[in-house]
């Protein structure tokens, strides 16, 4: 089995290709508690099938991404490891972070954190 390289990682959105440094993506399920009278030291549960995913990306400022975004309809957003291997989804915007340093020192580097909704779907070959 290889390994999966992330030097060509990537994300784009519905307005295009974003130049990332690093990508985060977290996929989460649900559980009910099911904790009974009967269970007198173990709380016990079971899967709800509800799944979520969420997550970050950071990079450098760019014009074609507005900050405006956030919270609007949900875009597609997909995010890639190698060419061939990717994480594809609807997800909304839920925060912008721009950083400034100090004259000549970086480039304008942004942080963006969404929310999907929908399936994720993760193609790998």
């Amino acid at each position: 089995m290889a390994k999966i390289s992330g030097a060509a990682g990537g994300a784009s959105l519905a307005a295009g290709e974003i130049l990332i440094t690093s990508w985060t993506c977290d996929v989460s399920g649900e559980t009910i508690d099911t904790t009974d009278s009967g269970d007198t030291t173990w709380m016990t549960h079971m899967a709800s099938g509800y799944k979520g995913w969420s997550g970050s990306f950071e990079g450098f400022a760019i014009t074609t991404v507005e900050d405006e975004t956030v919270g609007d309809t949900p875009a597609e957003l997909i995010l890639t490891t190698e060419a061939n291997n990717t994480y594809t989804g609807n997800a909304i915007i839920t925060g912008v972070s721009t950083v400034v340093d100090v004259p000549g020192a970086e480039a304008v580097k942004k942080s963006y954190t969404f929310q999907g909704t929908g399936a994720l779907v993760q193609a790998v070959s």
